[in-house]
């Protein structure tokens, strides 16, 4: 299954066949280009080290306050966010509920598993003909800091992640920051 954008993206889908319903959920790993190199939503590039630290987080948008609702948990035990994310700083506290997904490096490649996500693969801006409209989406942002650093800091109640020292990417694919591994696993 094809996805929307620069067709880099998509689902395997398995051939056998079931009577009704959808049994199926999405499920996808993130890696960052070949390069290790970021773009944020400035348009400013960073470079993916082990001097900084890359984090995803799902989030589900609220349909009455129009507004993104961060996503935690796991399949059928999701936890969403009481209120939207409003300032990179509530990342500290994200983090410590384990809202956050942490990537790391692989074969010289950074990445994360973000497992199963949750809603359907078509619930997401990357899969759906009107991205606009989608109900669900991923966050990305590097944060200038080591994560042994990082974790510590947010372990001891501290919260070291502020607008200074972090960057929201874009996720889009108009960049080129990542490679999304997806599929829809059958059951």
């Amino acid at each position: 299954m094809p996805s929307h954008g620069d067709g880099q993206d998509g689902f395997l889908v398995c051939e056998n066949r079931w009577d009704s319903g959808v049994y199926a959920r999405p499920n996808q790993v993130t890696v960052v280009n070949e390069e290790n190199v970021v773009t944020d939503v400035q348009g400013t590039k960073h470079e993916v080290s082990d001097e900084n630290t890359l984090l995803a987080i799902v989030f589900k948008r609220h349909p009455s306050e129009k507004d993104w609702h961060p996503v935690g948990g796991e399949h059928g035990a999701w936890k969403v966010a009481q209120k939207g994310m409003k300032s990179v700083e509530e990342l500290n506290q994200l983090m410590r509920d384990g809202y956050v997904h942490v990537f790391s490096k692989n074969d010289e490649l950074w990445s994360v598993d973000l497992g199963d996500l949750p809603g359907s693969p078509t619930d997401y801006p990357f899969m759906t003909a009107t991205p606009q409209n989608a109900d669900y989406s991923i966050g990305y942002y590097l944060v200038d800091m080591d994560r042994t650093t990082l974790e510590k800091l947010i372990a001891s109640g501290r919260d070291p992640i502020t607008k200074g020292n972090a960057h929201f990417l874009d996720s889009t694919g108009a960049k080129g920051n990542f490679k999304r591994e997806s599929t829809r696993p059958c059951m």
